[in-house]
């Protein structure tokens, strides 16, 4: 079995990177968008429950927009960038 991936937020100075073992995933422009999506790839609901109406604004702009290459080629392609949905 291997081990659970953790991510979380670094600073880079220009924007927020969501992080996976030093590996950057996606940026994001907002330090409260860049944490919800961290808590939402680690599975942490308490923090999912306690952000604010314009951080999900935030977090849906980024996601749509990393994902947005994507959007022809559904789930394999999906499954190849993000193997951990």
């Amino acid at each position: 079995m291997g081990r659970a991936r953790t991510y979380s937020v670094h600073c880079t100075g220009d924007c927020y990177w969501i992080v996976d073992d030093d590996v950057e995933l996606i940026a994001c422009n907002h330090l409260d968008a860049a944490r919800l999506i961290a808590a939402l790839m680690n599975g942490d609901l308490c923090a999912v429950a306690n952000v604010s109406d314009g951080a999900v604004t935030d977090c849906r702009r980024t996601l749509t927009d990393a994902l947005q290459p994507l959007n022809g080629f559904g789930r394999p392609a999906l499954e190849a960038a993000f193997p951990e949905l």
